[in-house]
């Protein structure tokens, strides 16, 4: 699968200077797991998703460009599902309602962003920076200076503490259930 986060994505960011390509692709997989999906590139898959019997489908990603399809997993023959429309979710409205089943439809869709958000670039740079210069657990509080330039960071015995502002991030492209 193609990078989350390329080295001309970073150029000439001062946070990115002295990050290693491995550093980043490191971070960058963190943040995909957390979300749950690969985020960027677009990319066209096929899910395997549950229905519920209701009239929505939730969609593994948070960004569609197009669904394409949708089958029963077990139709030999993968004639299309008719009679559905896309809503915010994103999902997949049919007033017949979904069939229910674990891993009952295959959802062929076209989803990402083209390039990794700004602002979720910010939290992959973030976790590149701590697996680069990595804090040590116990300690509470750390002063590190570097020419006239001073930094601190204050976490827990139990490694790094995301800030609430890279949580609220994350959560917004997090997949929902």
């Amino acid at each position: 699968m193609e990078r989350l986060v390329k080295t001309q994505d970073v150029t000439g960011i001062p946070a990115a200077a002295e990050l290693t390509d491995r550093e980043l692709e490191m971070a960058a997989e963190d943040v995909r797991g957390e979300c749950g999906w690969h985020v960027a590139p677009v990319l066209t898959t096929t899910a395997q998703v549950s229905g519920t019997g209701g009239s929505r489908l939730r969609l593994p990603t948070r960004r569609v460009v197009e669904v394409v399809s949708v089958v029963a997993a077990t139709d030999p023959d993968e004639t299309p599902i008719p009679g559905w429309r896309e809503v915010p979710g994103p999902m997949l409205a049919r007033a017949a309602g979904w069939p229910c089943g674990d891993g009952n439809l295959l959802v062929t869709l076209s989803h990402g962003y083209e390039r990794c958000p700004a602002d979720l670039l910010a939290v992959v740079l973030e976790r590149a920076r701590v697996i680069h210069d990595p804090v040590t657990p116990g300690v509470t509080h750390e002063l590190r200076t570097s020419g006239d330039v001073s930094r601190s960071r204050t976490y827990s015995g139990t490694g790094p503490q995301w800030t609430l502002a890279a949580t609220a991030i994350l959560d917004r492209y997090r997949v929902v259930g």
